[in-house]
Parts: structure tokens; C-alpha cells; sequence
């Protein structure tokens, strides 16, 4: 983060027991919880707002960042593993956000990301139908054991570039991080 100090950071399955800051960043995140967990950041600028919109339980930490021109709506997830009752409950509640932002604003910017592990499928064909683009390719490995289970999903919001970090700190995580560029409507050339 020092290093590439991105404008906007997810992270998820975070198990935070506390509030989590970082230097520069406004933050936000779900429920203090040993399981689940989203934290979701942004850099402090003047012209930037990021706010809370909701925080569901441990599983979705809803914001929202104002750039003084454009507002995205951001819903970072970690859709813990389940029995298929419970993934399609998970997955169909975070569709049904999707569709209330549309609904209010239907050229809403809107970014979904986070862990959905065997959500995933259910997530992006409802995301998909819904005019979404998918940041990774489904045959990427997101995971030490070779599962693509992380993924960013985006609507009226050019992705640029996508990188999955080859590299995995095992004593951190079993997840690769992915880094997306992303441009908004009003960065793009008339």
C-alpha cells in the first residue's frame, strides 16, 4: 500500500476485533467478528468523500465515494463458504442491492468485489445479466490451492488493467491480491 498507494482498498474475511486505520485513509468495515470481515478504504483528498452506506452483518461493508464530479458505489464482500441454500441466499442478497442502486440511478457506478468462494458462479451470472464486466479471467487462480474465488465485477466503470499477485504470504493469507485500475466516465477521454 506504501508503494502503489491505491486509491480505494478492500479488503475481506479480515476478522477484525477492532477498528482498523490507516495513515491518509478514510475506512470503513462490517461487524467485529473471528469470522468474515470487509474493510473498505479510501484515500483522504479534498475533493473525495467516502462514506458507510450499510454494513451487513460480517459479510458486506456498502460505501460509497464522491469525487465531487462522480459517486461510485462500492460493495465489498466476503461470502463465506456454504451449503447451496445459504450461497444462493448470500449471493441473491447482494443482487438485490445491485438492483435497488439501478433502480434509484440506473447508469450507477458501481463496483462489486471481495472472497465469494462457491458463491462466485451465482454472483457474476446475476452481475453479468445486469450489464457487469468482470476485472479476471474465471481461469485465473485467485487461491493457494488453485480456486479462482476472487473476483471484481464493474458497471459503467472502465477497467484498465488487471494484476493478480503471483506472490503469497502464507502467514497472511491464502488469497492473491488483486489490483485493478479502473476509470471513471469523467476521466475518460470526449
Amino acid at each position: 500500500m506504501e508503494q502503489t498507494k491505491p486509491h480505494v482498498i478492500c479488503l475481506n474475511e479480515t476478522k477484525l476485533q477492532y477498528e482498523l486505520f490507516f495513515r491518509n485513509y478514510w475506512s470503513h468495515q462490517s461487524l467485529f467478528a473471528r469470522k468474515g470481515g470487509c474493510w473498505t478504504a479510501a484515500q483522504q483528498a479534498n475533493n473525495i468523500r467516502h462514506s458507510l452506506v450499510k454494513a451487513l452483518g460480517t459479510y458486506l461493508c456498502w460505501t460509497r465515494l464522491d469525487t465531487g464530479t462522480e459517486s461510485v458505489q462500492i460493495l465489498n464482500c466476503y461470502l463465506e463458504g456454504g451449503d447451496m441454500a445459504y450461497a444462493k441466499q448470500r449471493a441473491l442478497r447482494v443482487c438485490e442491492i445491485v438492483k435497488d442502486i439501478l433502480r434509484q440511478d440506473e447508469n450507477a457506478a458501481i463496483v462489486v468485489c471481495g472472497d465469494f468462494n462457491n458463491h462466485l458462479d451465482l454472483v457474476s451470472n446475476a452481475l453479468h445479466s445486469m450489464n457487469f464486466v468482470s476485472a479476471i479471467s474465471p481461469d485465473v487462480s485467485t487461491h493457494k490451492f488453485g480456486n479462482h474465488l476472487d473476483q471484481v465485477f464493474a458497471r459503467n466503470i472502465l477497467i484498465t488493467n488487471s494484476v493478480v499477485n503471483q506472490d503469497l504470504d502464507h502467514s497472511v493469507t491464502d488469497h492473491r491480491c488483486l489490483k485493478i485500475h479502473l476509470r471513471l466516465r469523467s476521466d475518460l477521454p470526449k
